[in-house]
């Protein structure tokens, strides 16, 4: 029965970092420091589950372990008054927002092919490093009937971080694992009419915290975090300089084991905008609210590989419409 807890512990965690944010990697806590309080594992199943926990982002890699993580992502978005610049949707950092617009409406197709890498650095601390290609296309349907197309394809926003385990889970109290990153401004960025962007054109800043809870079968969790965004240096004839808006979020969700291999996960994200500024006149309407429910389900492949599949739909006119995302991680 012990070993049966383990199992059904262990798969409920496979799915964290696909909930948590695709692209944004969100580690926990190590397995010798004791985050479910169950004895080393016995077999060589046992190791394996050991591995998706590290995929779920529950688990941390073991000193000098690698994990490399490719991955494609989806998404639809679909709006009529898009007006903020260079501003991550909550929970989908890689889908981003750019350029000011009038009164139009704006339909994007963007497919972003990414590869994580992750390194144990120490029995609590882990980096990670996430590197970002993105194709967009986009169509502009104005008020007077006209229509414009565009598209880009090109390296997006490189991406790093650094977790580290602040305590581990017991009887009354949750694992508690601090999170610190930065988002770089190496992809694409242009202000012209009619021409799409694949980086925000400034660097971002976020920290944060993951809480995790297990109550057999399940494993509870949740997210707090904040991302401060650098100015944008836009240097056209009518703008300078952009600064977007502040972000505070945070999720809550849990994962249930459906088989040794299997588990099915689900979270509920909600982010909020502060206002942005262009040359240091606060822009209307730049406030956002973007709140996601995404579903996802995770299968241990092998002893060293797993998939990851994850489906996200927006709940507020803020959000995308709809993200799909599919990761194959691989530790050795």
């Amino acid at each position: 029965m012990k070993h049966w807890r383990t199992i059904t512990r262990t798969a409920g965690a496979l799915s964290l970092v696909m909930l948590l944010g695709v692209g944004t990697y969100v580690p926990g806590l190590h397995a010798q420091e004791g985050l479910f309080e169950e004895p080393q594992a016995e077999s060589e199943g046992d190791e394996a589950l050991d591995v998706a926990m590290v995929q779920g982002g529950s688990l941390l890699l073991a000193p000098g372990r690698w994990q490399i993580e490719p991955s494609l992502t989806y998404a639809n978005i679909v709006s009529n008054n898009l007006n903020v610049i260079g501003l991550s949707i909550a929970g989908i950092p890689e889908v981003t927002l750019f350029a000011i617009t009038q009164s139009e409406k704006i339909r994007r197709d963007i497919l972003i092919p990414s590869l994580t890498i992750r390194r144990g650095l120490t029995q609590r601390t882990q980096a990670d490093v996430r590197i970002p290609y993105r194709f967009q296309w986009q169509r502009n349907s104005t008020g007077d009937g006209t229509e414009e197309t565009s598209s880009a394809s090109d390296i997006g926003d490189i991406e790093a971080s650094l977790s580290y385990q602040l305590m581990s889970e017991s009887v009354g109290r949750p694992g508690l694992i601090f999170n610190v990153g930065a988002k770089s401004d190496t992809g694409k960025f242009t202000f012209e009419p009619g021409q799409v962007s694949t980086g925000t054109g400034g660097w971002s800043g976020r920290t944060g915290l993951l809480f995790v809870k297990t109550d057999d079968p399940m494993v509870f969790f949740g997210k707090i975090g904040y991302t401060y965004n650098g100015d944008v240096d836009v240097n056209s004839p009518t703008v300078n300089t952009l600064e977007p808006g502040d972000t505070v979020e945070f999720a809550l969700g849990a994962s249930v084991a459906l088989s040794y291999r299997s588990a099915l996960s689900f979270a509920v994200s909600q982010a909020f905008t502060f206002e942005s500024k262009q040359d240091g006149r606060s822009l209307p309407n730049s406030q956002l609210s973007s709140a996601t429910l995404k579903v996802g389900v995770t299968h241990s492949l092998t002893e060293n590989m797993s998939m990851d599949l994850g489906v996200t739909a927006g709940l507020t006119d803020d959000a995308p419409d709809v993200t799909w995302d599919i990761r194959v991680p691989y530790t050795f």
